[in-house]
């Protein structure tokens, strides 16, 4: 009974600071905002939330697993119903994930730092790693472990790059999306023909009402798990 309580509180408390901070940073930026501001948008102490997850970026490490389970979620929505393709899943989740970062300066600024920093870098590496090895493994048997973990780090690259760099008028989040999908698969050796079919299919979809609803989802989902544990 004791665990149980403990589990509950734990759990309330990572809910709380993880709501804050997902405030905090679209609100302020990840470098904008501090451990003080996180604490203060949760209502605990500094103590509290840094024995909870030591620094900053133990919260981002915690809010990028989220996101990620929240865009694969979204991505499954999509598709329910149309398409079990795993090339085409793996399209639409990374397409989706450029449309969140073009949304809002905060949330780019938020990816560019989970991409960059260790530690969050290395979670999003091994989640394109498993997902490379789900839609790859068939085409690739003798690949291992290792071998998808190279991989990812060739298209973790080429996420990164594209995140950072600015859709404008010569460059639109359309003109990027397509490009990225292009130079992900060419890295994956999926054939030409293929690509070109993956990249119209994807076109069909409104990312932009998806990545709005996404992040609106992820806020709501996370300040009713907080409400559910008061």
């Amino acid at each position: 009974m004791k665990e149980n309580k403990a589990t509950i509180r734990h759990t309330r408390l990572v809910n709380r600071i993880l709501f804050a901070s997902a405030k905090c940073f679209l609100a302020q930026g990840y470098t904008g905002t501090t451990i003080k501001d996180i604490s203060a948008a949760s209502q605990l102490s500094v103590g509290s939330v840094t024995n909870i997850y030591g620094s900053k970026e133990g919260i981002l490490c915690g809010l990028v697993n989220f996101v990620l389970e929240s865009q694969t979620a979204a991505a499954e929505r999509l598709l329910n119903g149309i398409t079990d393709d795993f090339v085409i899943q793996f399209a639409v989740e990374t397409t989706l994930q450029l449309y969140i970062v073009d949304s809002d300066r905060h949330l780019c600024e938020l990816y560019s730092c989970a991409y960059s920093l260790p530690d969050t870098s290395e979670i999003l590496r091994r989640n394109i790693a498993d997902k490379l090895e789900k839609f790859l493994k068939d085409r690739f048997p003798n690949y291992e472990k290792k071998d998808y973990y190279k991989l990812a780090m060739a298209v973790s690259g080429i996420r990164r790059s594209y995140i950072t760099v600015p859709c404008d008028m010569w460059f639109t989040i359309e003109e990027k999306a397509k490009s990225y999908i292009e130079n992900c698969l060419l890295v994956c050796r999926i054939p030409q023909e293929e690509i070109d079919k993956t990249v119209e299919f994807v076109k069909q979809f409104d990312f932009v009402k998806t990545a709005e609803e996404t992040v609106g989802y992820m806020l709501k989902y996370l300040e009713e798990k907080q409400k559910e544990l008061l």
